[in-house]
């Protein structure tokens, strides 16, 4: 379940999102919106008035009240989840600009013909790595 989520920028939304942090990517602004630290009444003006996108992959998400359980066990707030395609995934908890960024270079090297993998895990000298993105030459 992603963690970020992100909405295009409006007149005042400091006032509607204060725990919102403004971003540029490809020169384009954005509003970052983190599933920890969003309140329940910032949650409820985005559903009433707000379309929020996945930063990667640019589905529209959801948010859902209440808490979750960490893999650690503990109890922690809720995430943000794709609405219609179900993908619980997309760029977990990593930053908005980072799982942009790994998007980014994912298309351009599947546009040049490698084969590309995200999240990838090798054996390298002897320990388990996991790459953000791997491309695989043949």
């Amino acid at each position: 379940m992603p963690r970020y989520a992100k909405v295009e920028p409006f007149e005042l939304w400091e006032n509607f999102l204060p725990n919102g942090s403004k971003e540029i990517f490809k020169e384009k602004d954005f509003i970052a919106l983190d599933s920890m630290s969003i309140s329940d009444e910032e949650v409820r003006y985005l559903r009433k008035y707000r379309t929020v996108n996945c930063p990667v992959c640019n589905d529209e998400l959801h948010f859902r009240f209440g808490h979750v359980k960490s893999k650690t066990g503990e109890e922690v707030n809720s995430c943000w989840f794709h609405k219609k395609n179900g993908k619980e995934n997309c760029h977990s908890s990593e930053g908005v600009s980072h799982a942009m960024i790994k998007s980014f270079v994912f298309q351009k090297m599947t546009e040049r013909g490698y084969r590309v993998y995200e999240e990838k895990k090798y054996k390298f000298g002897g320990r388990s790595v996991r790459a953000d993105v791997a491309v695989i030459e043949e």
